[in-house]
């Protein structure tokens, strides 16, 4: 027909007779196909359909290169007989020939159709292009496609090619499996060339492994806490490497490799407690020259290294532990075999010759007590509200001795509030007030 709108009528109806032969909902009823079957009406496959449709836009329009802006119905299945001319075509060159298309590809042959390129083939040009040049500037082809860790932007992460690279090992495993694959022979063979890794696991450990690298060029060394606030997923991982390799040790199934720990070593990494003291009591030792006093800040947003802080943290955990052990009248080993969960008390002994403070309450105490003298130094006055956004914790700290110091006005022994206490925040400039 001529008529636009009698052609795009026809092309529905046809459409829900499909959908009624194949029990779909449809508006199609018994009693209208017999009325267009008796005005001739022949039902036809999509195929044949979208073939016919394809012809007129090219009657209309002087190309078979369907925009999406004029149908977009047409455009998807124009760009789909695309992909499957290109994918039958990689399959014709590794010899299996999937003559299932042929008679489709002479009928659009038979009306000029443009295959072009193939889209995933530019896509692959791009990104292996892309990985060429990420190979060149880290020396690998490790890329990491997780989100960056809190600290700042990770120069390895390119979550776009990341995904590509994932797409092309879920291909590969495909191809080995014996199932239809976009990923030839030749195109492995161009990933082989760049040192491509195929094996998922691996590339999740060296992408962890990349990650510590720059932890130590930030930090000097690989003392990564398993709390890393940072990047909670490199402090996970640093912890699961000393299981790991503890379990080589003793002869047990181990995800750790001598590659990899040949490769640790190269960083210095940490195996054990020893190794771990003496890095980290040297970097108190430090602290402890720069500030006058070992209570490094362990809250958010302080300029200090976080390592050190959750190290501190638990050899505290660790004291308090030995001590309700003492309590308990339990057995504790001078020394001998250190863990990761253990203090010596050598190493109590050249804490306490730095005056560590043990007691959590107290450094806590005197790290806020430090900050709040740092306000009043900088900005004359210690008025700091409860809603203090530029430091929440100091502001919820003096809401707090505020009521201690109620609390010890009237004689309470739940008070933490001391005499000596009392003195240093009136020598600080804080006024006190009624918090009930």
């Amino acid at each position: 027909s001529d008529d636009p709108e009698l052609r795009q009528w026809l092309f529905k109806q046809q459409l829900e007779y499909r959908l009624k032969k194949r029990g779909r909902r449809s508006s199609m009823t018994e009693e209208k196909i017999t009325q267009l079957e008796s005005l001739g009406v022949v039902w036809t496959d999509r195929f044949e359909l979208r073939l016919e449709e394809l012809v007129q836009y090219k009657r209309e329009h002087g190309t078979c290169c369907v925009q999406r802006i004029h149908n977009g119905n047409l455009y998807a299945w124009v760009t789909r007989m695309r992909l499957r001319y290109h994918r039958m075509k990689n399959m014709e060159m590794e010899g299996n020939n999937e003559s299932i298309l042929h008679y489709q590809v002479d009928a659009l042959n038979n009306i000029d159709f443009d295959w072009g390129e193939d889209i995933s083939s530019i896509e692959w040009k791009n990104q292996l292009e892309n990985l060429r040049q990420f190979r060149d500037n880290f020396g690998h082809c490790f890329v990491s496609h997780r989100p960056p860790p809190r600290y700042g932007i990770d120069a390895r992460v390119d979550r776009k090619l990341g995904r590509w690279m994932s797409k092309m090992r879920v291909q590969y495993q495909r191809r080995k499996e014996g199932k239809s694959s976009d990923l030839t022979i030749e195109r492995i063979d161009e990933l082989n060339n760049l040192g491509f890794e195929w094996n998922k696991e691996t590339v999740e450990w060296y992408d962890m492994y990349h990650t510590l690298q720059e932890y130590r060029k930030d930090h000097g060394n690989c003392a990564v806490p398993s709390n890393y606030e940072n990047d909670p997923a490199l402090g996970w991982w640093v912890a699961d490497q000393k299981i790991q390799y503890d379990l080589l040790q003793r002869g047990l199934s181990s995800m750790m490799k001598e590659d990899r720990k040949a490769a640790l070593d190269e960083l210095g990494f940490l195996w054990d407690g020893e190794a771990e003291w003496s890095v980290m009591f040297d970097a108190l030792k430090t602290f402890r020259s720069k500030h006058g006093h070992c209570v490094v800040p362990t809250t958010i947003g302080n300029d200090v290294d976080q390592t050190l802080a959750a190290w501190v943290i638990r050899k505290r955990q660790q004291y308090a532990s030995l001590q309700n052990q003492h309590r308990k009248g339990e057995m504790v080993a001078a020394n001998g075999d250190q863990s990761l969960n253990e203090i010596t008390h050598d190493e109590i002994k050249a804490l306490n010759e730095l005056d560590f403070v043990w007691d959590t309450e107290k450094a806590e105490w005197d790290e806020r007590y430090r900050e709040l003298v740092a306000h009043r130094n900088e900005h004359g006055h210690s008025e700091i509200p409860l809603w203090f956004p530029a430091n929440p914790s100091l502001g919820s700290w003096i809401f707090e001795q505020q009521r201690q110091r109620n609390l010890y006005v009237q004689g309470s022994s739940a008070s933490t509030m001391t005499k000596e206490r009392k003195r240093l925040l009136e020598d600080a400039g804080v006024v006190w007030r009624d918090t009930s």
